[in-house]
């Protein structure tokens, strides 16, 4: 929703349910798909190029963050 040239960096925290395991990944690269005007709004969509690897399979509680706005879920991951 709010996304600009200049973005505060994307923090990922989590922590696996029941577990003492936890992950935190920051990410401060920017990335846009495309050339200005390609989509709908006409300007152009920058967005933060992630894939996250949790360290353990389970459930975890995740928190994600990049200045004022964050959000928090809860995710399953499977064994490979």
């Amino acid at each position: 929703m709010h996304n600009a040239e200049r973005m505060d960096p994307l923090r990922v925290s989590g922590i696996r349910i029941g577990s003492p395991v936890t992950m935190d990944t920051v990410l401060v690269d920017i990335a846009f798909p495309g050339r200005p005007g390609m989509f709908s709004s006409g300007s152009r969509e920058y967005f933060f190029p992630s894939g996250t690897i949790f360290p353990d399979w389970g459930r975890w509680l995740v928190v994600v963050s990049s200045g004022a706005n964050w959000g928090c879920f809860l995710l399953t991951t499977g064994r490979g």
